[in-house]
């Protein structure tokens, strides 16, 4: 065995990818698919790795290296190494152990030099852009690899390629003090208390740092707000105004942009609402200090359009319950190879679309996407045109309850009714007495209709419905949408 002699003039930096497979190679080389004139056995590598990494104790005070990473010592088998060949090192870092997601570290000239090392400043600056600004320490998988350089412009791995100094390390990136806290609230003209808060993904604030929420227009044509973090709340929830400093709030003072850079301060933006907004979200990238603020206008009513319906642009509405929240009850066929079964939602004119997955909740492209698709069946079609999300649950069942049926005062007997697809509606068909009764989803209270007129049935706490008369009957309902509900009942042929 002996130590590397290498044959390149100069050393040359390192240089990271963004977290992908691809490789990028030294200037002045070129890659390919050539055999190594070293095999596997030909080479062997002494692990350095340590079991933490700290890049506090690795950079100077100007954020430059101090100290390198090693990784592990390279030793050739005597008379392996050639003429105009030299060695060179790779690195891979990844968050997962199958190296999924790589970070990518070209390859440095060993010139006079046998240790595999990782610059601390480029591993920082990688797993900033591409992991998290988090400053928690977090496990790192890590492997190298060594290519030979023939005649400094063909470049080969050793191996296919072999993997060296492969294992884990528990990293601690370089403390950026970015302080994210997990919620932040509202505070305004709507109140100071924590009514309205703000949330992310559900993710690490590092890892998702942008907060959203939705708050109701005022109404009086321009409001104040500005944006609380959690921990100037004390334990009652109530605001401590001797934190406000830590608010989150315009460049200057009663700011009327929609969009721009934020801070930390006193200050607060002059909100001047628009006319027939019912909504406005506001967005905070808490990383980069940017904001949005953004209308929402709701209609009375989206539109669910499907083969069932003949992709009508009107005949299956979804009733706007506030919010932006939207209901209706309607009949779906899944897409197959041979139709164009599914479904889109038609929002304000748009034709709003998406994945084609058979599945019973998503979100819509609004204005795009493809068909949206799910199992054939009787839904309750839910929208949220703020998150443009859609969710559907089955109806299993709609049944008649009340006096009207077996003349149970109780109200503790369903009468359940079958859909029928011939004719788009729910069809119960028997007895029933003289008294009250509504129409209810699924045996269960949650949701159920009723009103005073037959064809403007509501699910929110309809008037119990009246017959007058003993008799065999046949019902016909059409849930449709909240005062949209429609039934028929006539003595039974």
């Amino acid at each position: 065995m002996k130590r590397l002699s290498i044959y390149l003039a100069a050393l040359l930096a390192l240089g990271l990818t963004s977290c992908s497979n691809e490789d990028f190679f030294m200037p002045g080389t070129q890659e390919n698919a050539q055999e190594s004139v070293l095999q596997v056995g030909d080479v062997t590598v002494s692990p350095l790795m340590t079991q933490t990494i700290d890049v506090n104790d690795l950079l100077d005070v100007n954020g430059e290296d101090s100290l390198y990473i090693k990784l592990g010592v390279v030793s050739v088998k005597e008379g392996a190494l050639v003429e105009g060949v030299g060695l060179q090192s790779k690195v891979q870092v990844s968050t997962s152990e199958d190296f999924s997601n790589p970070m990518t570290f070209d390859g440095e000239s060993m010139d006079g030099n046998d240790t595999i090392r990782l610059s601390p400043k480029a591993l920082q600056e990688a797993y900033y852009s591409n992991v998290t600004h988090s400053p928690k320490a977090k496990t790192l998988y890590v492997r190298s690899m060594v290519q030979t350089v023939t005649n400094g412009t063909s470049v080969a791995y050793v191996g296919n390629p072999a993997y060296y100094t492969t294992g884990s390390v528990s990293f601690t990136p370089l403390d950026m003090h970015i302080v994210i806290e997990p919620a932040y609230y509202y505070l305004g003209s709507l109140g100071s208390d924590q009514t309205y808060k703000l949330t992310n993904s559900g993710a690490d604030p590092y890892d998702d740092p942008v907060f959203s929420v939705t708050i109701p227009a005022l109404g009086e044509g321009w409001h104040w707000f500005k944006i609380a973090p959690e921990s100037a709340y004390d334990a009652d929830g109530n605001m401590d105004w001797s934190k406000e400093e830590s608010c989150i709030c315009p460049l200057t003072g009663d700011a009327t942009e929609l969009s721009g850079k934020c801070t930390n301060g006193k200050l607060s933006w002059h909100l001047l609402e628009d006319d027939g907004a019912k909504f406005y979200t506001i967005t905070v990238n808490v990383m980069d200090m940017t904001y949005e603020i953004t209308p929402v206008f709701f209609s009375d009513f989206i539109y669910l359009a499907c083969d069932y319906n003949g992709w009508s642009t009107s005949a299956s509405p979804l009733a706007h319950l506030g919010g932006g929240d939207y209901e209706g009850f309607y009949y779906i066929q899944q897409a197959d190879e041979s139709s164009t079964w599914g479904f889109k939602f038609v929002i304000d004119g748009a034709w709003s679309g998406g994945s084609h997955d058979v599945a019973l909740a998503g979100s819509y492209e609004l204005g795009g996407g493809g068909n949206l698709n799910c199992p054939t069946g009787f839904y309750q079609v839910k929208v949220n045109q703020v998150s443009a999300t859609y969710t559907l649950t089955p109806v299993e069942t709609i049944s008649l309850i009340g006096s009207a049926v077996n003349g149970d005062t109780s109200w503790g007997t369903d009468a359940d009714m079958t859909f029928s697809a011939t004719e788009g509606c729910w069809v119960y068909q028997g007895p029933l007495t003289a008294g009250e009764f509504k129409f209810r989803m699924n045996h269960d209270w949650s949701i159920s209709w009723g009103g005073t007129a037959d064809d403007e049935l509501t699910n929110q706490n309809g008037a119990n419905l009246q017959l007058g008369e003993a008799g065999d009957y046949r019902v016909k309902f059409w849930p449709n949408c909240n005062g949209e509900g429609t039934y028929t009942i006539a003595p039974a042929n």
